[in-house]
């Protein structure tokens, strides 16, 4: 990692506003096809009488293609650039997702399932990296913020959209693949700001890499991984959650959907707070805030009122941990240091999005419906263990 050269974000040309809104635009937009297509898949898959363990073998699949895909990432990267690794992806998104209505095999939608995992990396390692390349530290939390902010209202208004076209025709698979073309061409212009982040590792010593860069921030990797989990096993199942409440299609869509609207006028806020105070320290309130509203889930009547303040409050804790990882992640890290925490940490994300719906879905069919949030409150517990013992371990280095 010692001779590592690229491109610094202090030397692109021209202002960094357009660009950094561009990409912002990009991930959103792949964030709404995640949101529209994943809670699609789940409840097409329930109406055709598979089980919750299917359904989360299913959604299983796709964080096993992004474990598979992180691993890659650095050197694609560096290969070919952040521009056209994120084109790339969402154009391969694209087809796969437009492929789903006219093939009616479960291997298949697996199989495209594991693609889709594979491709999301490109898109989002790729683009928060180039975020963070073009952010200065002073305003990083603001721009990750932002970002997150953006990014929760494509997740959310991905199952909203659920509500408005259902589910027995192609059209929202239609939907999702134009968003997608969208988003490969709204990066297309930024060659000029491009980063290609490299280094003299061959891809297997890349690879072996991961694990040390991701070993030096054990909080903010296993932060990812929680974020993954609950972000995979809520749309892979809560479908089945609120259908057997009762609920319908068009309402457990709606619910779905308050989860991400919570995050979006918080995240400005939260990345200010990032900036204002350490962000490790804000990451383990937001730990401590999301745990206590996991454990409170079991017990909300959601046919009330209490449903909106409850379900929007624990999104914006929830997408808190991972606006203040990221950001923290880009404040210790540049190129391709950078690129290979992400990556790291996107292996993280693969293993959470591949034991989320599974361990979930199985927790469910064990032992009734409220497994769900009871395994939301035991990954969130670990992660305040794990932000505890850290803080408490640098303690005593300073007093040393």
């Amino acid at each position: 990692m010692s001779n590592e050269t690229y491109t610094p974000a202090e030397e692109i040309p021209g202002p960094k506003v357009w660009p950094i809104a561009l990409i912002t635009v990009t991930i959103s937009g792949f964030s709404y096809s995640l949101g529209l297509t994943y809670t699609v898949i789940s409840l097409v898959l329930e109406s055709r009488g598979f089980s919750e363990a299917q359904i989360g073998l299913n959604g299983t699949l796709s964080g096993l293609g992004i474990f598979v895909s992180s691993m890659l990432v650095p050197k694609l990267s560096g290969w070919f650039g952040y521009r056209i690794l994120v084109m790339a992806s969402a154009l391969g998104s694209a087809v796969l997702v437009i492929m789903l209505p006219m093939v009616d095999s479960f291997v298949f939608w697996c199989i495209a399932r594991f693609g889709m995992g594979f491709l999301v990396t490109g898109i989002f390692v790729g683009g928060e990296s180039w975020l963070n390349e073009l952010s200065e530290d002073r305003y990083r939390g603001r721009v990750m913020g932002i970002y997150a902010m953006v990014t929760a209202g494509g997740f959310a208004a991905g199952p909203f959209t659920v509500g408005l076209v259902g589910i027995d025709s192609i059209l929202p698979f239609a939907i999702c693949a134009g968003v997608l073309a969208i988003c490969a061409i709204a990066v297309a212009p930024l060659a000029s700001n491009d980063v290609k982040p490299s280094d003299h590792l061959t891809l297997t010593q890349s690879i072996m890499n991961l694990p040390k860069v991701a070993a030096l921030i054990p909080t903010l990797t296993f932060a990812i991984l929680t974020m993954a989990y609950f972000e995979s096993a809520s749309h892979s199942l809560m479908p089945a959650y609120f259908s057997a409440l009762g609920f319908e299609d068009a309402r457990i869509g709606f619910f779905i959907g308050l989860l991400f609207i919570g995050a979006i006028p918080a995240m400005p806020l939260v990345g200010w707070l990032g900036d204002k105070f350490e962000s490790r320290s804000m990451l383990t309130v937001m730990t401590v805030l999301t745990l206590i509203l996991c454990l409170v889930f079991p017990t909300v009547d959601f046919g009330s009122w209490l449903v909106y303040p409850f379900l929007t409050a624990l999104g914006a804790v929830i997408f808190g941990t991972y606006t203040l990882a990221l950001t923290e992640m880009g404040n210790r890290f540049k190129g391709a240091t950078l690129i290979a925490a992400m990556s790291g940490a996107s292996i993280a994300w693969g293993i959470g999005s591949t034991i989320g719906p599974y361990t979930s879905g199985w927790a469910m069919k064990q032992f009734g419906n409220n497994a769900l949030p009871m395994s939301f409150t035991i990954i969130y517990a670990v992660l305040l263990t794990i932000a505890l013992v850290r803080i408490k371990a640098q303690k005593k280095i300073i007093k040393s």
